[in-house]
């Protein structure tokens, strides 16, 4: 609860909420000293737990990694600003994929909109183009 406090207002403060949720369900009533290396290792998630998802599909590497980078900042905190361990294990952060993303110009998004002869799919794309949404949150829109 400390560090959730601590981590309140933070961007990507849900994030580690769940993440923390995810890891009191495999550590809970445990010591916070007796959590080794090993164990957060292996309760890290290998399965997409969202409930929309109808077929169960494996986590990434990045997402494995956020998880861990949650842990460890917390055992760190522990460790170092709060005394309540004397040591916090380390772990070795996963290897993510090296992806090249290429955004498209405005010019190049015109163009493409001037292309799309179907009303209905240029409009989705439109709305994609100004507000980001992917599209797995434009199609649950509905």
């Amino acid at each position: 609860m400390r560090y959730l406090k601590q981590e309140a207002g933070k961007r990507d403060f849900v994030g580690k909420q769940q993440h923390l949720i995810w890891f009191g369900r495999h550590f809970a009533g445990r010591h916070i000293h007796t959590i080794t290396r090993t164990e957060i290792m292996d309760a890290l998630p290998v399965e997409d737990q969202r409930a929309h998802l109808k077929q169960a599909r494996r986590v990434a590497e990045s997402t494995r990694n956020r998880y861990l980078a949650t842990i460890v900042h917390m055992l760190n905190e522990a460790r170092d600003n709060w005394e309540w361990i004397a040591n916090a294990p380390s772990v070795q952060r996963g290897k993510e994929a090296d992806k090249r993303i290429r955004w498209i110009t405005h010019d190049e998004a015109r163009r493409l909109l001037a292309e799309i002869k179907i009303q209905w799919v240029r409009d989705i794309t439109e709305l994609a183009f100004n507000t980001g949404l992917r599209y797995a949150n434009l199609r649950d829109l509905a």
